[in-house]
């Protein structure tokens, strides 16, 4: 079309934000208009969100967890108690393992960790509306973005608190205990090394023996990291709590808890 110009599909779902602060509903507002929602509710607290969500009956609700009165974690039960079929997002500056496996106990559909990113925010609606539009590059996202993207190289790293470790990958990895001693001599030598220092490691040590030698590959594609379990591991693989399927690709995403066996791993990227 002459001059350039671009149309945005307008979204007919309605949506809720429910945060007590008002910078951060404005910066959500912001981005779901970017999106092309425009008939957007919003609440300081859960008593007025539960009036709204009664009301207006929105197709999406965003929550902090953190907020004066009841806490979002009680918001969210009441809303699936009106209507268990109800799509929430959780949100908060505090991504504890708690919080994290407290909110999809009550039937999120999500956790964002704060501060989140417009692309975060993208993959996760996209996961939950369709949002492929003329020119969307992967998860929602621009083709310009989706190159910015793979331009700066981001990285995720996989933190183990218990045992000090912390993995970091950059395009792709297979994650799983560290198999490299081959006799008994061996394991003796590098005991001190692997499993008694206190420094930080970057592998699995093999005293952590509830996770694989080979348990789950992590690859890069479009600037987006995804986990796909290996179908020879002899342990579970589980995100946020959910058990995941051998052979199956699934996206992580930031804040994230990773469960390899009975080892759990918080997601962090870069």
């Amino acid at each position: 079309m002459e001059g350039g110009l671009k149309f945005m599909i307008i979204r007919k779902e309605k949506i809720l934000i429910v945060d007590d602060a008002k910078f951060m509903r404005v910066t959500i507002r912001k981005m779901l208009e970017k999106l092309g929602f425009n008939e957007i509710y919003e609440a300081d607290n859960v008593e007025e969100a539960l009036k709204i969500y009664e009301k207006r009956k929105p197709d999406f609700v965003t929550m902090d967890i953190t907020m004066p009165g009841d806490s979002g974690l009680e918001g969210l039960r009441q809303i699936k108690e009106m209507n268990p079929k109800a799509k929430i997002l959780m949100v908060s500056a505090v991504s504890s393992k708690n919080n994290i496996l407290q909110a999809f106990s009550h039937g999120a559909v999500y956790f964002l960790a704060k501060p989140f990113t417009i692309e975060s925010f993208t993959a996760v609606m996209s996961k939950i509306f369709d949002l492929d539009q003329p020119g969307a590059g992967p998860l929602g996202l621009s083709d310009a973005k989706s190159a910015a993207v793979k331009e700066s190289g981001p990285v995720l790293t996989l933190i183990m608190q218990d045992d000090n470790v912390e993995i970091t990958v950059n395009e792709s990895a297979e994650i799983g205990r560290c198999c490299k001693c081959k006799t008994a001599d061996e394991k003796r030598k590098n005991t001190d090394r692997c499993n008694i220092s206190s420094d930080r490691r970057d592998f699995i040590p093999c005293k952590v023996i509830t996770v694989s030698e080979h348990q789950a590959k992590i690859t890069l594609e479009n600037g987006e990291f995804f986990l796909t379990p290996l179908p020879e591991s002899e342990s579970t693989t589980k995100l946020n709590n959910m058990l995941l399927t051998a052979g199956r690709k699934y996206h992580l995403m930031r804040a994230d808890i990773l469960s390899l066996g009975t080892a759990d791993f918080t997601v962090n990227m870069k």
